[in-house]
């Protein structure tokens, strides 16, 4: 096959990257950044330790933990597809059956199992996808397929709120399991195909005469086949990445799981509080796919340190929103964009650092240590604030904890020129 692109139409690839984008709504938008929304209600009408339920949630992350590395490895032999639709039916099902839940314990059981199943439509297989479905454009291509988190939680925020209140927390769970099931089943039925050869395709890739439709020129992607797994552990690249991306996950979940909980202690009605999460979605879905051009086209150095910056300021506006209100519609600004480098910022610097070899298997030990810092994040704030009385003493936590990230991003990154550069251009 000589053609990188459908010699008339859009390139399939695209409409494989946008049918993610509505996997990563449910496995990253919904199970990742709105079952929060429930901490508090669920607490108080259960009579629960706001830590106690937290770590339920928790539990999502933590089974992941051991999980995912599975996940990577059966992507490399089992379709994507069809595991997409597995893990949909059951996630789905569990969170139905969470409604009928009356003991701790309940909630515990069945949030391990969502997160033995999360890896099924987490951004493990959305960006597994779009690393083989794209060789030029991945960063905006992941920018797209991750987008889905923002607007999942835009949407299911506000909702799950509104019939919180309006029936009760049962009923929305019970209507997310049943619209899991439906949206999962529908992208992937109708549009998702593990590889470009499934359509007869190949990589879309943007040439030295001009992009695959015909269009002006552009930046070759890599030919580079990257690192094995086992390769890549022995990295120091990958050690320095490893550590910030599990200060990234306490980071990422330590705030989007609260972040209801917390405006609604300082005074925000509930449905303002579910506005201004919705905004900071709307900024998150934005963002990734901005993310994503700013990584292709001004590489990773500018896409670390403006994301992670944004990642600072948005506590800054957390800790002010206390006594003014006004840094609560900044923190929409700051926040959305600062949490998009969780999805398609940690995504694209793997490829970017290891290459599309083993991708899926690197990519699930990335995506299990960014599960061990969501799950300490989400615990560890739950219990700050079971001991403080306020989520302050978090966010400042947080905001010295950024500093450190960029640092051992950056060490990652001098370490990639150094020792992983050489490397890439030697196989040229």
């Amino acid at each position: 096959m000589e053609q990188t692109a459908k010699k008339s139409g859009i390139h399939y690839g695209w409409i494989v990257a946008a049918a993610c984008c509505l996997i990563s709504a449910l496995g990253t938008g919904l199970l990742m950044n709105s079952l929060g929304t429930f901490i508090k209600p669920v607490s108080t009408a259960m009579g629960f330790d706001r830590g106690k339920f937290s770590l339920a949630v928790s539990m999502l992350s933590l089974i992941g933990v051991f999980v995912f590395p599975y996940w990577g490895k059966l992507m490399q032999k089992v379709s994507i597809r069809k595991l997409i639709m597995i893990a949909a039916v059951v996630i789905g099902g569990s969170l139905y059956a969470i409604s009928f839940c009356t003991k701790l314990w309940q909630f515990y059981a069945l949030h391990i199992l969502i997160g033995l199943f999360n890896g099924g439509v987490a951004t493990l297989p959305v960006s597994t996808l779009v690393s083989r479905w794209f060789i030029s454009k991945k960063g905006t291509a992941m920018g797209i397929a991750t987008c889905g988190s923002g607007l999942g939680s835009m949407i299911l925020v506000p909702l799950v709120s509104r019939v919180t209140t309006a029936v009760s927390w049962q009923a929305a769970y019970r209507f997310l399991g049943v619209m899991f099931i439906c949206v999962a089943l529908f992208a992937a039925v109708l549009f998702i195909r593990d590889r470009p050869s499934d359509k007869g395709l190949e990589a879309y890739r943007i040439t030295d005469a001009g992009s695959a439709k015909g269009t002006s020129s552009g930046k070759i992607g890599r030919t580079w086949d990257g690192l094995t797994k086992s390769e890549a552990l022995k990295t120091s690249c990958m050690k320095y990445f490893s550590a910030g991306i599990v200060m990234t996950g306490i980071l990422y979940s330590g705030m989007i799981s609260h972040i209801y909980a917390y405006l609604t202690d300082i005074s925000f009605p509930a449905a303002k509080a579910s506005s201004i999460i919705s905004i900071s979605m709307f900024v998150l879905l934005c963002g990734k796919f901005i993310l994503g051009m700013i990584f292709d086209r001004f590489g990773t150095k500018i896409g670390i340190y403006l994301s992670y910056g944004c990642f600072a300021l948005a506590f800054v506006c957390l800790i002010a929103a206390a006594s003014n209100s006004a840094f609560a519609y900044a923190y929409c600004l700051f926040g959305g964009f600062g949490v998009s480098v969780s999805a398609v910022g940690i995504a694209y610097i793997t490829d970017y650092f290891f290459g599309p070899k083993e991708y899926s298997m690197i990519f699930g030990l990335v995506s299990s240590m960014l599960l061990i810092g969501t799950t300490i994040g989400t615990t560890l704030s739950g219990f700050l604030y079971d001991t403080f009385g306020t989520y302050r003493f978090a966010w400042f936590i947080y905001f010295a904890a950024v500093m450190v990230v960029i640092f051992l991003l950056a060490k990652a990154n001098r370490s990639y020129e150094q020792d992983l550069l050489p490397l890439q251009k030697q196989s040229v």
